[in-house]
Order: structure tokens, then sequence, then C-alpha cells
């Protein structure tokens, strides 16, 4: 099933039962980073990619209303429209520059000698090295370092001539995609992900100070899309595999 590769293209989820269905049939692939393609179509995949397990996830969750209509758009990236309200989706990816130049290279090794070569070994053992657990305070002051910088620039979109403006919404979200080497599934404790929420609740506030419109919610999915940390300013749950509130 081809959803949302398109402005304006819409799916409707009557209930959970039809959401979980719908969202199994849709294409949710993202292009190597070797293939050719339109930048605009590699983002509009990137973000189905992204979309499908927060709807999925806020659905087991009891944090979506049905019927809920979702809508593909450019900025924001979705909207969400139910019971008479609308929610505006921006979402965005959390990475380093050098990190994505390595994993093309891996790829590109990938396609031209094959996974068992030599060298792809090697580069594999590089890449892996530049991550690890968020653990200690440099790691989560570096991860959030990394968030913020996506915090401020999709803050400014909000509030600058690029977003719609015929696009009005109740509320207005923001969902960040990890894609760090520092990952942010290996800090699988409970603590360590309390932790990672305490200090993005100190450190957001002083980025988005002085704008006009804020992201009322900022989630954060994790690279191999098992939880979500869900509203990291307010109620701070983690949705996933392991539910319990990393609330501080």
């Amino acid at each position: 099933m081809v959803a949302w590769k398109q402005k304006e293209a819409e799916v409707i989820f009557k209930d959970t039962s039809d959401l979980a269905n719908k969202l199994k049939q849709i294409d949710g692939s993202v292009p190597r980073r070797t293939e050719k393609c339109d930048n605009t179509y590699r983002k509009t995949c990137e973000e189905t990619y992204c979309i499908k397990p927060y709807l999925d996830l806020l659905s087991q969750n009891n944090r979506l209303i049905f019927p809920l209509r979702v809508v593909k758009g450019e900025a924001p990236d979705f909207l969400l429209y139910y019971g008479g309200k609308s929610v505006a989706l921006e979402i965005t990816r959390a990475t380093e520059g050098k990190y994505q130049k390595q994993m093309k290279e891996l790829e590109e090794l990938e396609d031209e000698q094959g996974i068992l070569s030599k060298e792809y070994r090697q580069k594999l053992m590089e890449i892996s090295g530049l991550g690890g657990r968020i653990g200690t305070e440099g790691d989560i002051s570096k991860w959030c370092n990394s968030a913020l910088l996506m915090i401020e620039k999709k803050t400014k979109i909000l509030n600058g001539d690029h977003f719609d403006k015929t696009r009005t919404a109740n509320r207005y979200e923001l969902l960040i995609y990890d894609n760090n080497p520092e990952r942010l599934e290996n800090s699988v404790s409970y603590v360590e992900r309390a932790k990672l929420v305490g200090k993005l609740r100190k450190v957001i506030p002083n980025t988005i100070k002085g704008y006009e419109k804020n992201f009322h919610i900022i989630s954060v999915l994790s690279a191999n899309i098992r939880f979500l940390l869900y509203d990291v300013l307010g109620v701070g749950i983690c949705f996933g595999r392991d539910s319990r509130n990393t609330k501080k």
C-alpha cells in the first residue's frame, strides 16, 4: 500500500484495529544512501518511516482519538484530524554529519564488494566504535545537543514564512528520530532514560525561549523504532517494550 508519498495524500483510520492493519500495508521503506533519488521523495520516505511507529505506539497506549485522518503536508509534514480538532506534526532527524558520511561509505562498500569483504568489516568496526550507551553525563549532553539543534531549526520553521499559515492547528507536535551513533536504544535502563528526559527538560526551554509559537509536544523515537519517549517536556512517558513512566 503506497501512502503519504505525495502532498495531500491521506489515510483514514476508523479505530485501533483498522490503524494496525493499514500501517502494516503502508510502505515505510527508505532508499539506501547510495541510491539516487529525488531529495523530496527521500525526505517523504523518511517521514513515513517515522510516523508509522509513532502512530502505532500512540494507538497502543490510548493516545489517539478515532476516527483519525492523517494528511501529508510539507510544513507541517503531517496533519492529523480527529473529533473536530487538528494536530500539525513535524518530523526531524537528530544525527551527525560524520556518522552519515561513514554509513554511506559502508553502503558503497557493501554494494561493490559485499558484506563479507575485509574493507566492509573494517568500516563496520570503525562506525561501531563511534557509538555506545548513553550513560555518562557527557554522552547525555552530546546527544541532547544534537537534538537541540533540530528543535531550534524546526521552531524557526514553525515561526517562519515557510510554514503553511493556512494549516492552522489546535496543537503542534515535533517528533525527533534518533539517528546518532550513540543510539538511544542502547540506553536500556529506566535510570538512563530518566536522566535523558531530565536533561532535555532543563535545556529545551532556553532553546525555544523568545519564539511566538512553540511545539506543544516534543517526542523522541529510537533508531530501531522499538520505543518512543513521548512528550519529554510534559508527562515524559516511554512507550514501547518498557512502558514505565520516565517522569523525574
